[in-house]
């Protein structure tokens, strides 16, 4: 899908980190999965609006030179925080009218505000639940922010936005930086405590694929990543989890909702002395994690 490739952002230091339990290798059936893209593309194709090129007299303009015109007007009544994820359809266009991305009728997709090109994500910001805009978009603030995208238009851009939901980001703890004295702790160092216990009677075993909602933090309290970003849950093998979230959910059933503080060796490993953190590596050293058991698929 387009957006994914093509609108986030590159890494910078302002953007939150995207993480998945463990690095996975290439598909080697690379061929087939980018004809199965391509095809998928052009099934979303969408026939560009007769004003694709040429914004109409009554379109706002915002301070930074979108332009912008209210296609539907929505119920809501919150503007998305720059915190916020947002579920969206939308489509994007060349000023020519070529489509180059978006999604199809009735896939909406969540995305991080923070990894948006800067034209859409200061028009989303302008947006309430509901509502469906068309946005003229300046080359400056859409693909040329992001010269490294280079299968990207170099030209002004039109995309077509329908706001569906804003799913807010999981509040810091308030214990994130230090573990309160009742938490539990096990052999390996993992510190733990129940924020909700559930009605479940067994534990995942080693084999099992799990779904869960899960929230991770620095022990400074810098958000990283939640699972609220691909959805309401997230489903994976036990095998692929970190160690400190491995050894935390064979201690759950479902319905028990866990925060961890884990140290470095049991997350992602320990700083390591002269290397500067790329913007989308794992953070380096202890972390604290929200974790909610929701199913065991055994």
């Amino acid at each position: 899908m387009g957006m994914l490739v093509a609108i986030n952002a590159v890494p910078s230091c302002k953007q939150r980190t995207p993480i998945v339990p463990v690095a996975t290798s290439a598909s080697a059936s690379a061929p087939a999965d980018v004809k199965r893209s391509a095809d998928a593309d052009e099934a979303r194709a969408r026939p560009a609006p007769p004003d694709v090129s040429s914004p109409p007299l009554d379109a706002q303009k915002t301070p930074s030179g979108i332009l912008t015109r209210v296609i539907r007007r929505g119920a809501g009544a919150r503007h998305p925080t720059r915190n916020d994820y947002v579920e969206v359809v939308y489509a994007g266009w060349t000023r020519k009218g070529r489509f180059f991305e978006g999604t199809g009728p009735g896939e909406p997709i969540r995305l991080d505000r923070a990894q948006l090109i800067p034209g859409l994500d200061e028009g989303i910001g302008l947006m309430v639940e509901g509502e469906q805009r068309r946005f003229w978009i300046p080359f400056a603030l859409a693909y040329g922010a992001r010269p490294e995208h280079v299968n990207a238009p170099r030209e002004d851009m039109t995309f077509d936005v329908e706001l569906l939901r804003t799913v807010p980001i999981p509040a810091v703890p308030e214990d994130v930086s230090e573990p309160p004295a009742d938490a539990l702790r096990t052999k390996s160092g993992l510190l733990y405590r129940y924020l909700k216990h559930g009605a479940g009677a067994a534990h995942p075993t080693p084999e099992a694929w799990v779904r869960l909602e899960d929230s991770l933090w620095t022990r400074d309290g810098r958000f990283v990543h939640s699972s609220r970003i691909d959805g309401d849950s997230v489903r994976f093998p036990m095998m692929d989890l970190f160690a400190g979230w491995y050894e935390a959910m064979l201690l759950m059933v479902e319905g028990d909702k866990l925060r961890l503080w884990v140290p470095g060796k049991l997350a992602y490993g320990d700083p390591t002395p002269g290397h500067e953190p790329l913007p989308y590596e794992p953070p380096a050293g202890p972390v604290v994690m929200d974790v909610e058991l929701i199913k065991i698929d055994n």
